[in-house]
């Protein structure tokens, strides 16, 4: 077994007394690739119990979505409350049926959960969808 003794004149004059360490038993011991079994952490080591608690935590707030048909052949303007809690959002408006092309009306941020989708003419019932990311 090899052996490495820690000596030196500033332990010798502290009264602390040299110790015998076994350094490759010990490099062995603390080998990431030795340790085996399942070490449980309660809820990931979080606290969190759910995916929205989850993305609180960490401040994402990405990857969740809210989805509309809107239009009803009078109004031009459509405030949306989508409830993501983001002004980082995506908006994309598409019509509902037939090509499905998507449209560029003016988009407007309102607040952390609220949208507004205005256009030029009024959409025919139902004519576009809205889907907003964040």
């Amino acid at each position: 077994m090899a052996t490495t003794q820690i000596e030196g004149s500033l332990i010798e004059n502290s009264g602390i007394k040299p110790i015998d360490i076994d350094i490759p038993a010990l490099e062995q011991a603390l080998n990431l690739e030795n340790l085996s079994g399942v070490l449980q952490i309660e809820h990931g080591g979080t606290g969190v119990d759910t995916l929205d608690e989850l993305r609180a935590l960490i401040g994402a707030s990405g990857g969740r979505k809210f989805a509309i048909t809107i239009g009803n052949g009078i109004q031009t303007t459509f405030s949306i409350n989508h409830g993501l809690s983001s002004e980082d959002v995506i908006v994309s408006v598409r019509e509902s049926i037939g090509s499905k092309n998507f449209e560029y009306p003016n988009i407007q941020i309102l607040d952390t959960n609220t949208i507004q989708v205005v256009f030029g003419v009024a959409p025919t019932s139902n004519q576009y969808r809205v889907v907003i990311v964040g």
